[in-house]
Order: structure tokens, then sequence, then C-alpha cells
């Protein structure tokens, strides 16, 4: 969701993001989220295992019928909410990219056209060439570049396909569990183990979308000598 919500920020307000966006804030917006969820989680996990777990002790299981209320604002508030805010926002960058990328094409039709300032900060932040990349690898077009916004906005598509395909199970599965005394061995297991692909898959999504980390990633691949 901070990923979703950085890139709507960067295409939106490309002035402001230039201004205010630092390491030192995205550090500081993952660990206050880090904070929040646990905090959320906490607030019920502890009567629970004081009060409420009517399980063997040993089992990872919780009673969710006896805090019905929190397990609902809990699954709404940490899961449901954030996947709905990255699937809403990524039609709204899209359009914005979309937006830029037609402005930059306008612009060098035109014989002495120049962007705007806003246009300039969006053609640093979503669409700089690395500086490592050498000429060859420029001329192959932007879409190459690791740091473009054609390579950025695959790995935004990547990130949500893998949101929507890994977590929605699990949101079903805990939206019914919360709220009525249902329980199903195999459509949980099934949510935890594409739970369990989710974090293997997401680093995948940066070779997927550049053609020069792909290139980079076969050449360790090939044997040297």
């Amino acid at each position: 969701m901070l990923i979703s919500l950085n890139r709507l920020w960067a295409v939106c307000f490309p002035m402001h993001y230039k201004t205010y966006h630092t390491k030192r804030l995205a550090a500081l917006m993952c660990i206050l989220t880090y904070i929040y969820a646990h905090i959320w989680t906490l607030t019920g996990l502890i009567p629970d295992d004081m009060y409420y777990r009517t399980e063997n002790f040993r089992d990872c299981s919780l009673n969710l019928m006896a805090q019905s209320l929190w397990a609902t604002l809990c699954d709404l508030i940490l899961y449901v909410v954030p996947e709905v805010v990255v699937v809403g926002v990524y039609p709204i960058i899209g359009w914005k990219v979309a937006q830029r990328r037609k402005v930059r094409a306008s612009a060098r039709s035109k014989p002495g056209a120049t962007l705007s300032a806003a246009d300039g900060v969006r053609d640093r932040y979503l669409a700089r060439p690395s500086a490592s990349v050498g000429p060859q690898q420029r001329s192959r077009g932007r879409q190459n570049v690791p740091g473009s916004s054609t390579s950025q906005f695959k790995v935004l598509t990547y990130l949500v396909a893998a949101t929507v395909i890994f977590w929605t199970p699990n949101l079903v599965y805990f939206a019914i569990a919360s709220t009525s005394d249902y329980f199903d061995s195999t459509f949980y297991t099934i949510t935890v183990v594409l739970l369990s692909i989710n974090p293997l898959i997401t680093p995948l999504t940066y070779p997927l979308a550049s053609a020069v980390w792909r290139e980079a990633f076969r050449s360790l691949l090939k044997p040297t000598g």
C-alpha cells in the first residue's frame, strides 16, 4: 500500500514530492506502519490468549467469535482497506503516467516546445535513466531503462496483480470466519500457501519489468571462461 501511495504522490504532486519526500520520511512511514499493524493485532491476540482461546494452547488459532468486533475491524483495517487502496489508486497512476507520456510526445513533436516544471520533475523521478546505463542500452528505448516510467509502472502492475491473486482468498476466508462460526481446513490451507508464495514472487517483479534487469540476470547465469 505504501508503494502505491508513494507512486500516486509522485505522479499527482511531483513538485511536492520532490520537496518533501526523503529516505528519512520513507523509513519513518515503514516503521509507523509496522507499529500500527502490530498494535491492532496485539489488542486481539493478548486477550484471546488470556481469556478466549478454547483450543489446545499449542495450536495457532484464534477464537474470533469471542472478539467478533475486533476480528471484523482488524480484517477491514489491516487487510481489506490496503488491498482496496492498492487496486483503487492503480488506474489513477496509470492515467497520470499516460497523460505525462502524451505531453512529452506532444512537446517532442513541436519544435521549440518545452515541458512544464512539474513534467520535468516527473521525468526526473519517474523516467530518469540510470547513470550506469550505456549509450547502446539507452538507444533501445525508455522501457529498457531500470528507472524508466515504463519499467516502474510494470513493477507496480505486477505488485498489484500479486496482491489481488495471493491476498484476496485470505481476505474472503477471514471475512467469512470473522462474521460466522466458519472453518474449512482446505480453504484455509490454500490461503496460507498463497500468502507464503507471495514474498517469493515479489522480488521477481523488477527483472520481469525491465529488459536490462532480465539481460543482467541472464548474464549471471551464463558460464564464464
